[in-house]
């Protein structure tokens, strides 16, 4: 199957933003309701703690008590059978909650309409598989078996469509994964290379610079220039054209923070650091050390900049 044609069907089914776009706004509004607190529940529910997302690490509570309860429940007349399914449905809608709080946190800052639909149908389908296994959970608890397994296999159907369009959304639409140029530590070897005159770098502005290919992000803090991947860890957004605050450089695509000085993430979507590279300045040119196999790293993000893909 070409998983190209399924994620452009799903582009093109606009019923999705009924459901997507409310989602989206409300889990915003939701954590800006919250305040200070809430922004701090929002980068726990990102996985900033972990250093990756954390809602593939979440999802693998339900999936596998849910898999066991696909196992358990034909051997209905073991009382053990019945008990152990029954605990392994009711184990997976705990976790499933958790983890869909979790991917609802990471969706609301993605954009785009085909990952907004993807996203949409991919919500629609855990929400659908949630209510199927709650309601297999009531009726295990009112003696109805036959129902219940019925209700489980539909529910365990859902989450299996729904797992084919998570994949859609990471290996296909790359949400989720590290946007930044990767660095190569098997290379320690480095070119230092030009990249600006320091008298054309504005004090505290964010200035787009290339070394070779790669694209760059140049600050100038008084006597100290600090150069940072151009690319946004989280979606791949021109960091050349966001603002500086507090020391931080702010993604214009979703308010991303990274610290100049280190590259860290410090603020907003983005649980990855930003490749942060060495300057010096000789005779009044600005170089920047960049490792030999970054040299012809992708230069910008996939669609040019201009605006959130």
């Amino acid at each position: 199957m070409d998983s190209r044609i399924v994620s452009d069907r799903i582009a093109r089914m606009a019923w999705i933003d009924t459901v997507a776009t409310p989602l989206q706004e409300g889990v915003e509004r939701a954590y800006r309701a919250m305040g200070p607190v809430g922004e701090k529940v929002e980068r726990a529910m990102h996985g900033e703690f972990l250093g990756h997302p954390l809602h593939p690490v979440m999802v693998h509570l339900p999936i596998g008590a849910w898999i066991l309860a696909a196992l358990l429940d034909p051997w209905g007349g073991s009382l053990a059978a019945r008990s152990g399914a029954d605990l392994a449905v009711a184990l997976g809608v705990v976790g499933a909650v958790g983890a869909s709080l979790a991917g609802a946190t990471d969706y609301a800052r993605f954009s785009g309409t085909a990952v907004r639909r993807i996203g949409g149908l991919h919500a629609i389908l855990n929400g659908a598989a949630i209510l199927l296994y709650v309601l297999s959970w009531i009726e295990r608890a009112r003696g109805g078996r036959d129902s219940a397994r019925v209700l489980s296999y539909l529910g365990f159907a859902a989450v299996g469509a729904s797992g084919y369009l998570g994949g859609l959304m990471v290996y296909e639409k790359r949400l989720g994964v590290n946007r930044a140029p990767l660095e190569d530590e098997a290379d320690a070897a480095e070119t230092w290379l030009p990249v600006a005159r320091v008298a054309d770098l504005p004090e505290g502005v964010a200035y787009r610079a290339t070394a070779g290919e790669l694209a760059l992000v140049l600050v100038r803090q008084g006597e100290v220039v600090d150069a940072l991947a151009n690319r946004c860890a989280h979606q791949g957004g021109p960091l050349s054209e966001g603002r500086v605050v507090d020391g931080c450089i702010e993604c214009p695509w979703h308010g991303s923070r990274f610290g100049l000085a280190t590259g860290k993430s410090i603020a907003g979507p983005s649980v990855y650091a930003q490749p942060k590279y060495v300057t010096r300045v000789a005779d009044g040119t600005v170089e920047v050390a960049i490792p030999k196999a970054e040299e012809s790293i992708e230069a910008e993000a996939p669609n040019g900049g201009a605006s959130p893909p």
